[in-house]
């Protein structure tokens, strides 16, 4: 039999009552495994609630700039209705002049911006202008650059003076290629726009010599004669200068062999043979020039061009020369300027040192002193004919 039946009925019922409520205790007292658990979900809500009010502050972020987009409208369009209430009252009333109103704005505006693209049209061309002119410099010295490098692949195309002295014909277009570039050089020269014919004459001589590492000492004379004539008395002056003897020089003698006149009109092929003067016996130059002479409406031109041999074979020498008489820049009619451009250069052969015992750089040298010796005792005796022929003794007394 159980202990419970033999209690008394009063005592069982209390008995069961306190049992009930241990149970209910203990339902409501958590176990230890299932704290962790609520740990879990206090975080949980947490992140709920923190997700929550990150949505909040996004929704009223947006509702903020609803509200302001709005505004920016309803203040816009308040604006535009002052504007209209504004322009009505000046119209009196009238929806007419109103619309009249509006177009000659609409007009004032379209003027407006054409006016600012008419500007910015203007700007663009003068930009495009200076890069125009910027390009046109640089081709100018890009083409100067070309220029050079030509005439040194041209001269490059021979192995040495040796075997363009054994070539005529090669000679003869050696000779032709420096005719033409001294022809534009001196046309571009005597231009009365770009050339030095656009400013006022002035009594000059110049006498350089540039000094190249490859290709030795250049040496170039240079002058500018006014004259007080037309231009015929200056052709007819250029013409003379040609027919006068040569000066006296010592150390320099030109003895020409042959002389005889081309195909072209104008044009005169002389061979010739320098006597240079040396230390040695046979120190000698044997070459050929052409002679050129342009009679144009605006000027005259001389133009001459020689390639000599020195009797070695070793070293050659390039003789360009182009006198000009042409109409001055102040006065076309009664005033007339001679200019004058000559150039000696010369060219040795490849590894070549000594010339019969002698070094070639002195041999050069002295070739390219001589003939610039006798060059400027010619051009300082004819500038000074020149100018006391035409009456200008007063300039011809500070040629010296």
């Amino acid at each position: 039999m159980s202990f419970i039946l033999l209690e008394d009925d009063d005592d069982s019922q209390a008995t069961v009552q306190e049992a009930l409520a241990m149970i209910d205790a203990c339902d409501e007292t958590p176990i230890l495994s299932e704290i962790p658990n609520e740990n879990h979900s206090l975080r949980s809500s947490g992140r709920i609630k923190r997700s929550r009010q990150e949505q909040n502050r996004e929704r009223d972020f947006r509702r903020r700039q609803r509200q302001k987009e709005e505004r920016l409208q309803l203040q816009m369009q308040a604006q535009r209705l002052e504007m209209y209430l504004s322009r009505l009252r000046e119209s009196g009333g009238n929806v007419a002049n109103l619309e009249i109103i509006d177009q000659v704005q609409q007009s004032s505006c379209v003027t407006s911006e054409m006016q600012k693209q008419q500007v910015e049209a203007e700007l663009l061309n003068m930009s495009l202008k200076k890069a125009l002119a910027a390009e046109k410099k640089w081709s100018k010295s890009l083409q100067s650059v070309l220029d050079k490098r030509q005439s040194m692949e041209v001269r490059n195309v021979y192995c040495s003076p040796a075997a363009l002295r054994n070539d005529p014909a090669a000679v003869r277009r050696e000779i032709m290629r420096l005719m033409d570039k001294m022809y534009h050089e001196a046309k571009a020269t005597v231009d009365p726009v770009t050339g030095a014919a656009a400013s006022i004459p002035a009594l000059s001589y110049h006498y350089n010599v540039r000094l190249d590492p490859k290709v030795g000492p250049t040496t170039q004379l240079t002058s500018e004669t006014p004259l007080d004539c037309s231009l015929d008395s200056a052709r007819r002056l250029l013409s003379a200068m040609f027919s006068m003897p040569d000066p006296s020089q010592p150390s320099l003698k030109v003895r020409r062999t042959r002389a005889k006149r081309t195909y072209t009109e104008g044009e005169v092929e002389k061979e010739f043979t320098v006597d240079l003067g040396g230390s040695r016996v046979n120190e000698c130059l044997d070459g050929v020039g052409l002679l050129r002479r342009h009679n144009e409406d605006d000027c005259e031109l001389v133009i001459w061009a020689a390639i000599s041999f020195h009797h070695s074979g070793k070293i050659s020498f390039r003789e360009c020369s182009w006198m000009a008489a042409a109409r001055s820049a102040p006065s076309a009619t009664d005033g007339a300027v001679i200019r004058v451009n000559y150039q000696l250069s010369a060219e040795k052969a490849k590894g070549c040192t000594y010339i019969d015992g002698e070094h070639v750089d002195q041999v050069r040298n002295h070739a390219l002193g001589a003939i610039g010796a006798k060059m400027k005792t010619k051009h300082h005796m004819l500038q000074r004919k020149m100018l006391i022929e035409t009456g200008r003794e007063d300039l011809a007394s500070f040629i010296t």
